[in-house]
């Protein structure tokens, strides 16, 4: 199994660098410094603009977020 290989990190590969910004793949006016805040606006937006089609989110087997609920 590959599981005591994933226990440490390979020789030579840094442990204590810093997390690289998240790429946010949307139009500006929907980025924010936050990229959990520019999803879920993101979304919204989507949300809205789906919805005017007739198109709906749906969840499987769980509860729709607490965010995306209006």
């Amino acid at each position: 199994t590959l599981y005591p290989h994933v226990l440490s990190a390979p020789d030579g590969l840094p442990v204590d660098s810093e997390r690289t910004p998240f790429v946010q793949a949307m139009p500006d006016e929907f980025k924010h410094e936050d990229a959990t805040v520019a999803y879920r606006n993101y979304l919204l937006a989507k949300r809205c603009e789906w919805s005017t089609r007739g198109l709906y989110f749906t969840y499987k087997d769980r509860e729709m977020p607490e965010w995306i609920k209006l």
